[in-house]
Order: C-alpha cells, then structure tokens, then sequence
C-alpha cells in the first residue's frame, strides 16, 4: 500500500488507481508510486469537474456519457452543494448513471 495525498492547488479532484482523491485528501492505493506521482496537477487524465459544473445544463448534458461513474457521482456532489442546487442537472446525472449501472448488469 501507498499514501498520496492530492495537492490543494490542483483544480480539482483526479484519479489515482480506481480511486477519486479531492485535493488535500490523503489515500492509502495499491498503485505504483509513479502512477500516483503523475496523477498530480496538469495530469491529462484529470478533468476539472468544478469547471463543468460551473457550465450551462445543455454544455454538461454532452460530456455525461464520457465521464466514469466516479466522476458522476463527485458531480452530483459538487451540484448538490453548490450555492442553488440544479435539480434538472441532478436528475440528468442520475439517468447516466443509472443507465450506465443497468448497462453493467
């Protein structure tokens, strides 16, 4: 096991391993140390989920069916408590996901 914990002047949570790190949080991941190295800041691999939510509905509606479950769970989360909550945007994140869940089955 490996400890990385995520910058906090990265713009936004990433993956390391399977895992979602927010940044500041600390980890414990079965990945290669230089995987979570490069996972850090800049990494092509991140999104900034706090700048897509910050678009329209019809700019996120889009980028729904690329984003991992992960990634449409840490947006529900970043809606949910965001200063006025889009219900619409919410509801739309959950048809991906429950889409994506009963594609998995």
């Amino acid at each position: 096991m490996n400890s990385y914990t995520h910058p906090m002047s990265a713009k936004g949570p990433t993956f390391v391993g399977s895992k979602l790190v927010y940044p500041g949080e600390t980890v414990l991941t079965d990945a290669p140390m230089d995987e979570a190295a490069d996972a850090g800041i800049g990494s092509s691999a991140a999104r900034d989920l706090h700048a897509l939510q910050a678009g329209t509905i019809k700019e996120i509606e889009p980028e729904l069916p690329l984003l991992s479950l992960s990634e449409l769970e840490a947006l529900t989360e970043i809606e949910q408590k965001s200063a006025q909550p889009r219900l619409t945007l919410i509801e739309k994140i959950g048809a991906e996901t429950l889409k994506r869940r009963a594609s998995d089955s």
